[in-house]
């Protein structure tokens, strides 16, 4: 049914520097990302704008990279975000005007909304990010990954929330093992040459790590002829990951520095006022801030070495993508959906032990039951069962917490992309099936085969989380064994100050550690009591 009303829609740039504006054939647009992407759904647009919610599928599939963006047309108006959310898009509604903003604060000062959602405010702390399209103010949404938001005239008064992509098959490759690697290197070779030709000449930096996935994006850079990249690793001096990844930049040629993350510089950056800023502008009022190289890029920035137009490309998250997150328990014979939120729960719901509580979880299954069959109502098998606890974590894990580390990029005012959550891979990987996923079979066996400059062929490397001296706690955590499972565990908790990630520890006082490390699973949790305390006003996580 038609509608003479009009539903207005106002669109927040709060600042924002990855926000662009652009005005074609009467149509505005304000977005962030891949311009030509954007462009190229103006084009499909046309004079006659969106098609109806039930076909827009057809309008946004097939796009590569990652965007969001507002369209405005005279009688219509379309919000979308990437398969992956690659950049946030928040909106609420005030009568008949629907706000709009990659930032969730000014979405929530327009409306003038401040009431808190008491069941996000737990997952908030019990998970680090809230599920579904809830923020952690009442009546302020967010466009999940594959979402859009439409407005037409001619269907009526009150925009649709229209999903146009989920990371979620129940249609599997047929074919050997062979073929899907053969399918598999096609679809990479695409991301690559496609990212190699949007970069033109650009300096690319690589964050490489000992894992396959940053080793593939770098070698991938190198085979398809790209030139100008450099490669930095960060954490501890003497750590094991940085060492194996100074061999990768070496055996592909290419330049690698290594940023030194002492837990002096990290506590300096901590107690910053820009650590605050960031903070503000990545956490969506939905979760918490990403710390991932926010603090060797800044350091890179300090010293002159990071030139302010590069672009940093990284290997995130291949290891989802490619199946490493699949529970092997859910494709035993008599798994079942309570299994699967126990599983999910169980990874997921764990930042502070003393949260589990039966009446906590409890709550989130409650929300995590309604998410679930939102995505398959009718999972019947362990492999649909095991799909559907996929498709979960990449709406919400991965979109939510993982890919909202690009902020760091974007806060610092550089480039990004993301070749491991492009078109290609997103459309091959969840039409694998199922047992050639697990494990990451399916990925390894194609790195063997491909095996660039003999870095694939071999086993991964042994990363010990215990660099130079430190190896002593390791020493000293077996003799812990000696009295039982727990000690060794309790002592492991303890040296945490020491190892490898202990510098993210260290932004912290000793004493602060001291006092959480028997409840907190990682620095993370101790960030949901600091964010909650700044921009909440709460003292304390809600026991």
């Amino acid at each position: 049914m038609g509608s003479n009303m009009t539903m207005k829609v106002k669109f927040h740039h709060a600042g924002r520097r990855e926000w662009s504006h652009l005005e074609q054939d009467g149509v505005t647009v304000d977005f962030a990302g891949r311009e030509a992407t954007v462009r190229t759904i103006l084009s499909r647009l046309g004079a006659s704008g969106p098609p109806p919610a039930s076909d827009l599928g057809a309008l946004l599939a097939g796009l590569p990279g990652h965007f969001a963006a507002v369209f405005r047309g005279q009688d219509w108006w379309l919000a979308a975000v990437d398969s992956v959310r690659g950049y946030q898009l928040f909106h609420a509604a005030a009568g008949d005007v629907t706000h709009l903003s990659g930032c969730a604060r000014a979405v929530r000062e327009a409306v003038g909304l401040s009431t808190l959602d008491e069941t996000s405010l737990l997952e908030f702390f019990m998970a680090g990010y809230v599920t579904g399209p809830n923020t952690l103010v009442q009546g302020v949404r967010q466009l999940q990954a594959g979402e859009a938001l439409l407005w037409r005239r001619e269907d009526g008064d009150a925009p649709r929330i229209v999903r146009y992509y989920l990371f979620h098959s129940r249609e599997f490759w047929e074919g050997g093992e062979q073929e899907l690697v053969e399918a598999l290197g096609k679809a990479t070779d695409a991301v690559f040459d496609r990212l190699v030709e949007d970069l033109g000449d650009r300096q690319v930096w690589v964050p490489l790590s000992a894992g396959l996935d940053s080793r593939l994006v770098a070698a991938k850079l190198v085979e398809r002829g790209y030139s100008r990249i450099e490669t930095f690793s960060y954490g501890r001096p003497g750590n094991h990951e940085a060492r194996h990844a100074a061999r990768v930049a070496e055996a592909l040629g290419l330049p690698w520095r290594f940023v030194p993350t002492t837990g002096a510089a990290m506590r300096s950056f901590h107690e910053s006022e820009e650590r605050r800023e960031y903070w503000r502008f990545c956490d969506g009022l939905s979760s918490v801030p990403n710390p991932q190289d926010i603090l060797p890029l800044t350091l890179l920035r300090l010293d002159g070495e990071l030139p302010s137009d590069a672009v940093v490309v990284n290997g995130q998250s291949g290891d989802f993508t490619c199946g490493a997150h699949i529970p092997a328990s859910l494709l035993e014979p008599n798994a079942n959906l309570e299994q699967l939120m126990d599983i999910a729960t169980g990874k997921h719901f764990a930042l502070w032990r003393d949260l589990m509580t039966p009446d906590n979880l409890d709550r989130v299954r409650i929300r995590m039951r309604q998410t679930l069959a939102d995505i398959d109502s009718t999972p019947q098998t362990p492999v649909e069962l095991a799909v559907l606890h996929d498709c979960w974590e990449w709406q919400e894990r991965q979109a939510k917490y993982v890919v909202n580390g690009q902020r760091i990029y974007d806060f610092l005012g550089l480039d990004w992309r993301l070749p491991l959550w492009d078109l290609e891979w997103m459309d091959f990987w969840p039409r694998v099936p199922v047992a050639h996923r697990l494990g990451r079979g399916l990925h390894k066996k194609y790195l063997a085969q491909w095996d660039f400059r003999g870095l694939f062929s071999c086993s991964e490397p042994v990363v010990r989380h215990w660099p130079g001296a430190s190896m002593a706690l390791f020493v000293l955590a077996q003799g812990a064994g000696l009295f039982g499972r727990r000690a060794k565990d309790s002592w492991y908790r303890y040296a945490r100050w020491f190892g490898h990630y202990g510098f993210q520890w260290q932004g912290y006082p000793l004493r602060r550690f001291l006092r959480d490390t028997s409840q907190a699973r990682n620095v993370l949790a101790q960030y949901t009591e600091t964010w909650a305390e700044e921009n909440l006003g709460l003292a304390g996580r809600p026991l």
